[in-house]
């Protein structure tokens, strides 16, 4: 057998190129599809290639984290994590979107940021994690269930 022939062939018949398919697409038969003909619906990912998108996912929110603040180094450990995990979320795009908070960040009023973290369509969005995150960039610490329970009660 020709292995490289095969890959050729299989990659060509799947995805109608030599190039893979980098965004979900519908194959002939409508079934959600991604690279070389792989059928997320039935198949889906294993874990190993979960965590291997994870991973590239978080080192590309870490880069949009300093890219969104270049005082980004200068943040606590924890406040830069609270960054890492929006940009996580939303990316640079819609991060940039955060103009008062960003503003807040640069004067270091960590309420005011706070604020602006709630005050967003984005709380909307998630929930109970804006309100961690914000919790945790106005009073540089991880909440307790029972002062996360008060913070969203204010």
């Amino acid at each position: 057998m020709d292995w490289n022939r095969l890959i050729e062939r299989i990659k060509l018949d799947e995805s109608g190129s030599l190039q893979p398919q980098f965004k979900p697409y519908k194959d002939s038969k409508g079934i959600l599809t991604i690279g070389y003909g792989r059928n997320l619906e039935d198949r889906g990912i294993n874990y190993v290639e979960a965590e291997m998108m994870f991973n590239r996912d978080l080192i590309d929110a870490m880069s949009d984290a300093e890219k969104f603040f270049p005082g980004f180094k200068h943040l606590s450990s924890l406040r830069q994590e609270v960054l890492v995990n929006m940009a996580f979320n939303l990316g640079l795009t819609r991060l940039n979107g955060f103009i008062g908070f960003k503003e807040a960040l640069e004067k270091g009023d960590f309420k005011k940021a706070s604020i602006e973290m709630l005050d967003s369509k984005w709380r909307k969005d998630v929930g109970k994690r804006a309100y961690r995150l914000a919790y945790m960039m106005l009073n540089d610490k991880v909440p307790t269930e029972g002062e996360l329970h008060e913070f969203i009660g204010k």
